[in-house]
């Protein structure tokens, strides 16, 4: 039996950091994934609706997994019908059996919002047919080039009109611009380094928007997001942090906390028998081994040799706090490659 979809139904939605509320939704291919409104948190914790955008929503556990028009996020949902999206566990993608599950929703998610780069020549006013091949087919490449003669061109119409002597005024503008080219100029080539598909897209949509003169309606648009703290609408540009609400980013911070809690605190040294007079900090360690008055507290791995069953990394010792240090430090091994993870995810590296 078919899935029926575009029918009206009931969905219970949330966020992280906020409460739930039940909203109408709309059926997709995905009986798991409905199209609701999209949902933010307020400042008191209460869930709202978030004016008039849309979100793909886990009907399960009321996440948000992708925001868009009504038409792309039933498009997306077709293409996320591959993924198993019957549980129930708002907490799913964080457990480590299913992360191979999460990046590939995250790449499926990437290759649709990139798969209308293509979209043939770039035409502008008065330009022909070799120029606009040109452009449709390496976009930020031609667009790169194009900033630069002009750029070029710009600063020798500046100096043959000797404006620093005859006009300040004009002069002073004329600056103003050539300082904003290279300033385009240099963000497309440091596009282009990152994420050369990314460019792209930017590129032909900011030559859509020259050519339409749709640029008014954009910076007013974001300059009201960026008043109200909201992220800019940046459209079709590939999100870095795809799932990031319904996995929650945030969370990777909350467990290292939660492994320092308790601890002795830093300084950590390492040290081992000098050979001076007295008990060094490895001697007592080796005293620890032979107290039976206390437990030891010890961190064990699996050994990569198959001839030793296991490994101990560190002693923590028998003192007051030695249970936290060892637990901290055992913590520490599984906590710092997700916490590099998040730091590359936060700088719009792939993972």
């Amino acid at each position: 039996m078919n899935h029926p979809i575009g029918e009206m139904t009931i969905c219970t939605v949330g966020t992280r950091s906020s409460g739930t509320i039940t909203i109408s939704a709309v059926t997709t291919a995905v009986p798991e994934l409905v199209i609701t409104p999209a949902i933010v948190a307020t400042e008191a914790g209460a869930a709202r609706i978030d004016g008039g955008e849309m979100q793909l929503t886990h009907a399960h556990t009321g996440r948000s997994v992708m925001r868009g028009s009504y038409n792309d996020l039933q498009d997306l949902a077709g293409k996320l019908a591959e993924i198993p999206w019957t549980f129930t566990d708002p907490e799913h993608f964080k457990q480590p059996a299913n992360s191979e599950v999460l990046r590939r929703i995250q790449a499926i998610i990437r290759e649709w919002m990139t798969a209308d780069n293509d979209g043939g020549p770039i035409r502008l006013m008065s330009e022909d047919e070799d120029a606009a091949a040109a452009r449709g087919a390496a976009p930020s490449q031609t667009l790169l080039r194009e900033q630069l003669d002009w750029w070029l061109k710009h600063a020798k119409s500046i100096h043959d009109r000797n404006l620093y002597e005859d006009n300040k005024a004009l002069w002073y503008e004329s600056i103003s611009t050539e300082v904003q080219g290279f300033g385009v100029i240099y963000l497309i080539a440091v596009l282009r380094q990152i994420d050369p598909a990314v460019a792209d897209i930017a590129s032909r949509h900011l030559y859509a928007s020259w050519d339409s003169g749709e640029i008014g309606e954009w910076v007013y648009e974001w300059s009201e997001q960026l008043a109200a703290g909201k992220p800019l609408s940046i459209y079709a540009i590939p999100t870095t942090g795809a799932m990031a609400e319904f996995v929650g980013a945030d969370d990777i911070v909350e467990l290292a906390q939660a492994a320092l809690e308790g601890t002795t605190p830093a300084p950590w040294t390492h040290h081992i028998s000098d050979g001076e007079a007295g008990e060094t900090h490895a001697e007592y360690q080796a005293n620890t081994l032979m107290n039976s008055g206390e437990p030891l507290h010890v961190v064990t791995a699996a050994s990569p040799d198959p001839k030793f069953a296991y490994i101990v990394p560190a002693i923590a010792g028998d003192g007051p706090t030695s249970n936290r240090n060892a637990e901290f430090i055992a913590a520490a091994r599984t906590l710092m490659p997700a916490l590099i993870n998040e730091i590359k995810r936060l700088r719009g590296v792939t993972r």
